[in-house]
């Protein structure tokens, strides 16, 4: 091989690589599975902060609690974080998914016929908990319910 070919080689791919170290500075790409839903691969936009926050947990058995008003700082506006700010929780890692499924909620852990299931403004998540980026005002939902 030439070494005038060699030279286009690197050169193509020295102006590949800057090329996408760039773009991706830039954030005009996103590499996979990168505050990406998993599902349809929809980028996820952490808000700064969220306020006005409402968050309900529902154990099954008549006991519930409230939480009002607070707010979710620094990125960390998840469901994952408003959760995580209030409970002791066990979860598993799911890496297709990028995401964690809540196990257990103050020792109420899911079991062969019941889990833990969130809805958000009234409508049942698609997408994880770690994922779900929340909005102000948002109202969170967690049951322990029958499977689904």
């Amino acid at each position: 091989m030439g070494k005038t070919l060699k030279f286009l080689l690197i050169g193509i791919i020295a102006s590949i690589s800057i090329t996408f170290l760039i773009l991706f500075q830039l954030g005009v790409f996103i590499p996979p599975n990168n505050n990406s839903n998993g599902d349809n691969g929809q980028l996820i936009i952490y808000k700064e902060s969220v306020s006005n926050i409402t968050l309900y947990i529902d154990y099954g058995n008549e006991t519930v609690d409230i939480w009002v008003g607070f707010s979710l700082y620094n990125y960390n506006t998840s469901v994952f974080q408003a959760l995580d700010m209030y409970y002791d929780l066990e979860y598993e890692y799911y890496a297709i998914y990028d995401d964690y499924l809540i196990t257990s909620i103050n020792g109420i852990s899911q079991n062969s016929t019941h889990a833990w299931h969130f809805w958000v403004n009234g409508e049942i998540s698609p997408i994880g908990c770690y994922k779900y980026a929340l909005d102000n005002d948002s109202i969170i939902n967690w049951n322990f319910t029958a499977n689904i």
